[in-house]
């Protein structure tokens, strides 16, 4: 059975336009530092309205974004059969590069090994969504990253964007979106005061006849 794809529906009525910003519950994770990054974003207007659409499509993610070299690589991942991987560092290429997935030990937990080769900081390494980062840490020789990733969105306005690393505590307007049971599709509105409602998005019923 594949997995559902969720819509989220945001209508901005504030008198304000600002980046609507989605990110993910924090995971139990191995590190502590691990960073929350700005999953999903989008700039609006007032009276301007967008969807947001993903899959719960989890995968691996290391990323290099310093001026020299941005690159990336994204690996399916499922968290019972192929929840484990390893990272590893081509010093002669200055290449890195992701082995095949494998099933690990811990079901529902996703893990990263990083082996000798890797340098310390050079890129971030962490779990994706739907191809997006979700969260990420600094890369370190000889360890392991295991995150139990929970499915659990937050959605916030503000004047700021990102598309990295945010700081979850600044935005105290977000809203947490809580997916009812069979329910996949929800609809935020962003008031004058910059409040946030949800609301299930109604579904089309056909219309009864007249009695």
């Amino acid at each position: 059975m594949n997995a559902p794809a969720y819509k989220l529906t945001v209508n901005n009525q504030s008198t304000s336009e600002g980046y609507v910003l989605i990110f993910l519950e924090k995971p139990d994770a191995s590190q502590p530092d691990m960073q929350t990054f700005a999953w999903q974003s989008k700039f609006l207007y007032s009276d301007v309205e967008a969807d947001f659409s993903w899959e719960l499509d989890w995968g691996f993610i290391w990323q290099q974004t310093n001026a020299v070299n941005a690159s990336q690589q994204i690996v399916p991942a499922d968290l019972q059969t192929k929840n484990q991987i390893t990272l590893s560092y081509d010093a002669s290429h200055q290449a890195f590069h992701f082995s095949k997935p494998t099933q690990g030990a811990s079901a529902g937990q996703l893990r990263i090994v990083e082996d000798s080769s890797v340098p310390i900081g050079m890129v971030d390494v962490g779990v994706a969504l739907s191809g997006h980062p979700a969260f990420m840490v600094k890369s370190q020789p000889n360890m392991t990253v295991a995150i139990t990733p929970k499915p659990s969105y937050w959605l916030a306005f503000g004047n700021s964007e990102s598309k990295g690393p945010i700081n979850v505590g600044e935005y105290t307007n977000a809203v947490k979106l809580q997916f009812p049971p069979n329910i996949y599709a929800l609809t935020a509105t962003i008031h004058p005061d910059k409040s946030i409602t949800i609301e299930n998005t109604p579904l089309l019923v056909a219309k009864q006849p007249d009695l």
